[in-house]
C-alpha cells in the first residue's frame, strides 16, 4: 500500500495526483470496463475480474453490471 492509500483509508487529505494512485485508478477503471463488457454467462471470467478489482471475494458473490470501481 502506498503512503496515499494509507492516507485514503486514514480519512485524510491526500494527493489524488499521485503517480501509483493514477496508475491504480486507471487500472481500477480498465478492469470494470472489461467486467462491463462481458456477458452475463461469463461467470468464471467475471469472477477472475472481480477478484482482480477487488482482492477477496465470499462464495457465492454475483455483481450485475454495469460496474465502475474508483
Amino acid at each position: 500500500m502506498t503512503s496515499e492509500e494509507k492516507k485514503i483509508f486514514d480519512g485524510v487529505l491526500f494527493c489524488p495526483g499521485d503517480p501509483e494512485l493514477v496508475a491504480l485508478k486507471l487500472k481500477s477503471h480498465n478492469l470494470s470496463q472489461e467486467y462491463s463488457n462481458t456477458r452475463e454467462d461469463e461467470t468464471e471470467r467475471r469472477a477472475q475480474l472481480l477478484k482482480e478489482i477487488v482482492g477477496k471475494l465470499g462464495e457465492n458473490v454475483r455483481v450485475q453490471g454495469p460496474v465502475f470501481f474508483h
